[in-house]
């Protein structure tokens, strides 16, 4: 997992706008009861700007696996899930993109419960709309529900949560937030399979003794993501060689 950094001089305008975001919030809901997902349909000059801001802000990667995503295999991720938060659907700090296969099969409408029945709500509408807390990350995430969220990973550090272990193909876990994010993510066979897979992959590269083994995997990053795991295998490898180990 990686630590990204959302990029405040290009947030999409419409989203920028807190007297736009109130409109937006005063006709939330489509026909079938659902918060219309401005999300996806939000352009500036013909340009899916969330979507695009969301995909630059990770280097098109999925902000939790690191899987190289794009514009049509991402979804746009509700942190706090707009089922429960829908006056947050609209907040970009509360988006992340994510891949298909995290979003919805392993993390899906997760409520850390200190927060379960609690009314949160960007502050353009608290003039109208009732609720326990305006939208405050520092607040919410470091205050009230410090223990059982998982890793937010463009607020929190993640080497104090997690620490891969390229040798055993898995995460050391360091923090409560921790264990939530490495059970809802990593600690799944079909990943741990993937990573020895990578690591493999990597082995023979270093083994190879080419002369071009860092441009390789970087081409490897390019096309599949998964920055983390990739350059993690290539540093333990390479010490396993200069140990005489490979």
């Amino acid at each position: 997992m990686k630590k990204y950094e959302r990029k405040l001089d290009n947030i999409p305008i419409k989203l920028k706008s807190e007297e736009n975001k109130r409109k937006f919030y005063l006709d939330l809901y489509n026909n079938n009861k659902e918060v219309k997902p401005r999300w996806n349909t939000l352009r500036e000059s013909g340009i899916k700007v969330v979507r695009e801001y969301l995909l630059d802000m990770t280097n098109r990667s999925c902000a939790y696996c690191g899987k190289r995503i794009s514009d049509s295999t991402m979804d746009v991720e509700h942190f706090l899930p707009k089922c429960e938060f829908p006056y947050l659907a609209y907040c970009i700090d509360n988006l992340l993109p994510s891949c298909k296969v995290c979003n919805q099969n392993y993390k899906g409408d997760f409520i850390p419960i200190e927060i379960k029945s609690k009314k949160i709500i960007e502050g353009c509408v608290m003039n109208l709309q009732e609720y326990d807390y305006i939208y405050n990350k520092e607040q919410v995430l470091n205050e009230l529900c410090s223990q059982t969220r998982i890793i937010e990973p463009t607020f929190d550090i993640i080497s104090e949560n997690l620490e891969f272990d390229p040798e055993f193909f898995l995460y050391t876990t360091k923090s409560n937030i921790g264990k939530e994010t490495n059970k809802m993510f990593f600690d799944k066979s079909e990943f741990i399979e993937l990573l020895e897979k990578m690591s493999n992959v990597v082995k023979y590269i270093v083994k190879g003794n080419g002369s071009n083994d860092e441009e390789i995997i970087n081409a490897l990053i390019e096309l599949e993501g998964y920055e983390v795991y990739y350059r993690g295998f290539y540093e333990y490898w390479n010490k396993e060689k200069q140990n005489n180990r490979l």
